[in-house]
């Protein structure tokens, strides 16, 4: 990432973030990655983002290359100790490291609340993220989770992965 910045904030409460936010959702792999079929009705997602922008039990960051919003990542609380994580990003930015950025990121935003374990869901189809979770030190368990992905052929097995702090 030479002569490239990365950075994150925490989303706010206002049009500006939700229109960035709402932009990456409406990216093709986003949409087909996230179970979809069609973007987001952006008045729905609106009542979405509204609600979950304010939720205690999950955080929304933005993510910036340059100053430009290019990605997002969510943190659920799952309990006192445990995390997991959603991330998704604007195709034209992949291979640039930023996947690998967010998940780092996020392990640094949970080390500093004394969060111990991350968890996330990987599809077996995603080879890019696997690679990503392996070397970051990840485990990947035996349990799945079977999720429909209509524009990836319909049911996909998503595998946990974690991690301890």
């Amino acid at each position: 990432m030479n002569n490239q910045e990365l950075s994150y904030r925490l989303a706010k409460d206002c049009e500006e973030d939700f229109e960035v936010l709402y932009k990456i959702k409406c990216d093709p792999e986003n949409i087909k990655w996230g179970g979809f079929t069609a973007p987001p009705d952006k008045e729905v997602f609106r009542t979405w983002y509204k609600k979950r922008v304010n939720d205690i039990d999950r955080e929304i960051y933005l993510v910036s290359l340059n100053n430009t919003v290019v990605a997002f990542f969510y943190i659920d609380y799952i309990d006192e100790e445990t995390i997991e994580d959603t991330s998704g990003l604007l195709t034209e930015y992949s291979g640039l490291g930023i996947g690998t950025y967010m998940i780092n990121t996020i392990d640094e935003i949970a080390k500093s609340k004394n969060i111990k374990r991350h968890i996330a869901w990987v599809s077996e189809h995603n080879i890019g993220s696997f690679k990503r979770y392996i070397k970051l030190g990840y485990s990947k368990l035996d349990e799945t989770d079977q999720r429909n992905l209509p524009l990836l052929g319909g049911m996909q097995t998503f595998y946990k992965w974690e991690l301890y702090y």
